[in-house]
Formats: structure tokens, sequence, C-alpha cells
């Protein structure tokens, strides 16, 4: 089985923290903490967890920051 991502929003709606990066790359954790999880790492963490090791991940809204992570 293969675990799809839907990482290609802008996140409007998350703004200033949308602003250069994409609502699967904020920060979930406390404000200023360098090494807080993202939403795409916990979501993959949760694939990992019912052991799935295949992933889609759909990319639009600055899709560069996502390939970096």
């Amino acid at each position: 089985m293969i675990g799809l991502v839907l990482a290609a929003g802008a996140g409007r709606r998350l703004r200033p923290y949308t602003d250069t990066l994409p609502k699967a790359l904020v920060p979930v954790g406390p404000e200023g903490d360098e090494e807080s999880l993202t939403v795409l790492d916990l979501t993959l963490g949760n694939f990992a967890e019912v052991g799935l090791t295949e992933v889609g991940v759909i990319v639009g809204y600055r899709k560069e920051a996502v390939y970096a992570r």
C-alpha cells in the first residue's frame, strides 16, 4: 500500500506562518522551537507506524521547501 500526502496548498488562513512555507511545513509545537516537528513530519511518522514504506507527496505552493525538507 502507498500513502499519499496532499502538500500543495498555500494555507492562506495560516498566514504569517505560510508566507514562506507551505502549510505542510508549518511547525507544530512551541513557537520559536527550532526542532519542532512539522505537519509533514507527523504524517510521515504516522504512516511509518502503520507499516507504510512508500509515500507519494503531492506538492505545489513552495514545493522547493518540501523537497529540501
